[in-house]
């Protein structure tokens, strides 16, 4: 099986990613490794995390720890390349796999994950209500007669926020997956 690289995070080296004898190994270009046996494999969670910019992780988790696996891959700050074909690829293979082992029936495959829907969805209503303050706060500004510039960055992150975290919480449902099957929104 094809291996996948990528670098993690902008401060990281970064990582390839390979299934061999039934065990999924991490080795960085420092050579450091991280090898987790598929057979014990506990769960394995995809979920979309935005960052520079749209970003799947799969998490692998076992009892020695976790190896996590982004569809981007860092180059510096602020700039990824996206590599969600390869990424979706390398899952599907490893899910697979993981399905599997003997002991398969134990294993959880999850959806969403790593922040509650309702937690998104009440940081959602927070920030409408705040940018419908500022909306309020500008036309009280122009009302009389003073310059509403006050307003622009805090509308701009505000609005910014809202649909990072609307995103979140759309893209990120709850539930389980058939691992033969990849979910058709996952990665695509």
């Amino acid at each position: 099986m094809d291996g996948y690289s990528a670098r993690r995070t902008v401060t990281e080296t970064g990582s390839t990613f390979a299934l061999e004898g039934g065990v999924l190994v991490r080795t960085t270009e420092k050579g450091e490794t991280q090898r987790l046996a598929l057979a014990d494999v506990r769960k394995v969670a995809l979920r979309y995390v935005p960052a520079t910019s749209d970003r799947w992780v799969c998490s692998v988790e076992g009892p020695a720890g976790r190896i996590w696996i982004p569809s981007v891959s860092f180059l510096g700050f602020g700039r990824a390349v996206d590599r969600r074909a390869s990424f979706r690829a390398f899952v599907a293979q490893l899910c697979q796999a993981i399905a599997a082992e003997p002991s398969a029936a134990s294993k959880a495959f999850v959806l969403g994950g790593g922040f509650p829907a309702w937690a998104a969805l009440i940081m959602v209503i927070v920030f409408v209500v705040l940018v419908a303050l500022l909306a309020m706060g500008v036309l009280g500004s122009v009302t009389e007669g003073k310059s509403p510039t006050w307003a622009i960055l805090p509308i701009i992150v505000c609005s910014t926020s809202c649909a990072m975290v609307w995103r979140i919480w759309r893209m990120n449902p709850s539930g389980r997956f058939d691992p033969r099957a990849l979910p058709p929104k996952f990665a695509a």
